[in-house]
């Protein structure tokens, strides 16, 4: 049922859904009781993926940010260039977005690195599990934090590509901001940096599952 009633994410087919005379196997039921199917104290996975995909969206502002620039028939009449693939300020923000897409895409690596070595240390039943799990999720939530500011600075950076015109509806470019606002709001940053915090004062271990 499409009732998400977001501004962002749109397409995620995120909403209500009802499954009506659907067969179930038994072997296909988890519940949150079965202790077997998931060891994890936290919740990795899902937050780096969230992640991930604001660093997808940085990458695709940049792709808009470039057509744009291409597409153009003129640039700003205060430009020192005749045309706005030449004008230095819009290669300068457009060079901090690539150089945004790159960090972040980077970032969610480095995080996801960490969870590999939580993954093997799982399979391999090492005593450094714990800290293997702790570390992973550390890393998931510093890059949630870098990743998203970077991913709604670059979505503002587009328009600065384009100025007023690229506000038309036609062109919706909107909607990366809007989309990473709403994968960035499903985590609240505030909660994240505070524990991560507390963990580097006080060596207090991140809230287990939920939003880590």
């Amino acid at each position: 049922m499409d009732d998400w009633d977001g501004f962002g994410q749109r397409l995620t087919g995120t909403g209500t859904t009802t499954f009506t005379n659907v067969r179930v196997e038994a072997d296909e039921v988890f519940f949150d009781t079965d202790t077997d199917k998931d060891n994890s104290p936290y919740n990795i996975v899902p937050q780096l993926f969230l992640t991930a995909i604001n660093a997808g969206i940085i990458r695709s502002v940049l792709r808009d940010a470039k057509t744009l620039i291409h597409t153009r028939p003129r640039t700003f009449y205060h430009s020192t260039a005749e045309r706005a693939a030449d004008d230095p300020l819009l290669q300068q923000t457009v060079g901090q977005i690539a150089a945004n897409a790159f960090a972040a895409e980077a970032i969610v690596l480095q995080a996801a690195d960490a969870l590999d070595r939580f993954n093997l240390a799982q399979a391999q039943g090492e005593e450094s599990e714990t800290a293997a799990a702790l570390e992973a999720s550390l890393s998931a939530a510093k890059a949630k934090l870098i990743v998203d500011d970077l991913a709604l600075r670059s979505a503002t950076l587009l328009f600065e590509v384009g100025g007023a015109s690229t506000t038309k509806q036609s062109y919706n470019f909107d909607r990366h901001w809007r989309n990473a606002r709403t994968l960035a709001s499903h985590n609240p940053s505030h909660f994240k940096a505070r524990a991560i915090g507390n963990y580097e004062i006080n060596g207090t271990p991140l809230p287990t599952k939920g939003f880590f």
